[in-house]
């Protein structure tokens, strides 16, 4: 809104969204300024960016309140941390050099907790999504075939069974009154 040569399309934010390190290439786009941009997964600053996104939008629209804003988040996955934990317990100097994800895991994992947190507290509509891996499927550096197809299926499956709460959450999202005006602004 406030400088045209960022306006980007929704598709190419959402495909760059999901575009994590060592498992998708970086999204590729030709910007408003017609400058070329390689963007990769907000997680790799923010794991749960909802805070920081609620944030911009109310320091440049400050007609709204935090209670006026519905936020969807949709996460890409976590393992618990306390499985984490255990595999870290024990570790020597020499293994956290070898064992980096793991502890890449629990803070980026301890980071986005702790702003689906702050960001509950702050805005009463805010609805996170966000997938429990199995170990198996943790490894967000594993970009085999085999660890693709499985997310893949892990995602039609979590969708599948979350499909009447998501459409519990587009039909609050839809009947808020500040949210039909907030569409008709932008």
């Amino acid at each position: 809104k406030d400088n045209p040569n960022k306006d980007f399309y929704v598709r190419d934010a959402v495909e760059a969204s999901i575009a994590y390190p060592t498992a998708f290439a970086p999204k590729k786009t030709v910007g408003p300024d017609g400058k070329i941009y390689y963007d990769v997964d907000g997680g790799v600053y923010a794991k749960n960016p909802a805070l920081f996104t609620a944030a911009d939008f109310l320091k440049h629209n400050n007609s709204f309140n935090a209670s006026d804003l519905q936020i969807f988040s949709l996460g890409t996955g976590k393992e618990k941390s306390s499985n984490i934990m255990e595999k870290m317990s024990g570790y020597g100097e020499n293994d956290w050099k070898i064992k980096q994800h793991l502890f890449l895991s629990l803070v980026q994992e301890a980071t986005s907790s702790a702003s689906e947190m702050e960001t509950s507290e702050i805005f009463p509509h805010y609805h996170r999504l966000n997938p429990n891996l199995p170990e198996s499927l943790s490894n967000m550096c594993n970009d085999s075939i085999e660890n693709k197809k499985a997310l893949l299926k892990l995602s039609e499956d979590y969708f599948t069974q979350i499909k009447d709460q998501v459409m519990s959450i587009v039909k609050e999202m839809d009947g808020h009154e500040t949210h039909n005006n907030l569409a008709t602004e932008l």
